[in-house]
Parts: structure tokens; sequence; C-alpha cells
């Protein structure tokens, strides 16, 4: 009876430096992004977005580096995907799970900013197309 209660509490010890391990990594990520501004906010929501549609060369170097951002994409990349060790770990912290909030509203806006930028420029194309229509036809005759 002595040893399973033993065991039990060196169970519950892991559990618990398992769960300070996730705690500190989804704090740096989350710090690593808030970090980030102009060019590398667009940098890193283009990447999660290629590792959201499990491009699998950039899920491996993600995965495999030491980058503070690519640890970040990974951190972003588990959570997408529902993994409950990060979640967890989000749910123990409200303020990081907060300020992760913020970013992603902060990137949805970066996002929406690029797609309106392409909606312009295909609206100028088909605009300007007629207008190339009656020049080409001008020149024919």
């Amino acid at each position: 009876m002595k040893r399973r209660l033993e065991g039990r509490g060196e169970t519950a010890g892991r559990r618990v430096e398992e769960h300070q391990r996730y705690d500190r990594v989804a704090a740096e990520a989350v710090r690593t992004l808030n970090r980030l501004s102009g060019q590398g906010v667009i940098d890193v929501v283009n990447r999660a977005e290629l590792v959201r549609k499990r491009n699998g060369i950039e899920l491996n170097r993600i995965r495999k580096s030491g980058d503070p951002v690519d640890q970040a994409l990974n951190f972003l990349h588990a959570v997408s995907i529902g993994s409950s060790r990060e979640l967890d770990a989000l749910r123990r912290n409200p303020e990081v799970n907060r300020n992760l909030g913020l970013w992603i509203r902060k990137a949805n806006r970066v996002i929406a900013r690029g797609q309106r930028k392409q909606e312009r420029k295909l609206n100028e194309k088909e605009a300007a197309w007629p207008k190339i229509k009656i020049i080409v036809r001008s020149g024919k005759s």
C-alpha cells in the first residue's frame, strides 16, 4: 500500500512538471508573437497559413527549429488542431489566452487587409479590360 501511494505521488509530480512546461511554452509563444510588428506579423501569418494547409516541409521545419518564432508557430499549430496539452495550458493561464486572442485578432486584420488589396487589384484589372479591348479594336482598323 505504501509503494502505491509513493507511485501516485511521483505521478502527480510528473504531471505538475509537465503542466508547468506547457505553461512556459504557451507564455513564451504568445510573448514572441506579440513582439512581432509590421512585416514580421505578415511573414508569420503567411507561414501559419502554410502550416494550417498541412505543408509538410514547413511543418517539419518549425518542429525541428529552436527559433522562438518557429516554436510559436508550432504552438499555434498545436492549438489549431486541438492538442489538449496546449489548450489546457491556455485554460490554466487566462492572461496568456487573452493575449493570444489579441494576437489572433491582429493577424486576422492583417489577412483581411491583404485580401482587400488583392480584391482591389482584381477589380482594377476587370475595369481596365474593356478599355484595352477598345484600344486593340481601334488599332486593327
